[in-house]
């Protein structure tokens, strides 16, 4: 769709550019060659008139696309940060079961003590 759009557009906007840039060219950008350069224009009239549409076609895609890729952006960036936030919570939890094994293996000879956690043995 996106291919077969923007196709489309250059099809209907190329020529019509090519032959503005070449009036441009030969008559000069100024005020002074504006009716000359609208002159070789002429041939592209019916085109210029349908190029409009294209044109708007490609800019709602496009401005589609730009929507979609910020939405998948900020989905991604709310699922990193569960992540991190979990990660964060999980070290956390590492390193409170860390102390807890020093102070039972230190504190109870054999390294046994009365810890909640389902390994009973640090």
């Amino acid at each position: 769709m996106v291919k077969g759009v923007i196709e489309k557009s250059k099809a209907a906007v190329g020529p019509i550019y090519k032959a503005l840039l070449a009036a441009r060219v030969k008559h000069g950008s100024g005020k002074e060659g504006f009716d000359k350069v609208m002159e070789d224009l002429k041939p592209h009239d019916a085109a210029m008139k349908t190029c409009r549409s294209s044109a708007n076609e490609s800019l709602d895609l496009v401005n589609a696309l730009v929507s979609r890729k910020k939405l998948i952006d900020n989905a991604v960036a709310q699922k990193c940060a569960k992540v991190n936030a979990t990660a964060s919570e999980l070290l956390e939890r590492v390193a409170q079961v860390e102390l807890d094994c020093e102070e039972c293996a230190f504190g109870h000879p054999g390294g046994t003590c009365g810890m909640s956690y389902s390994l009973r043995r640090c």
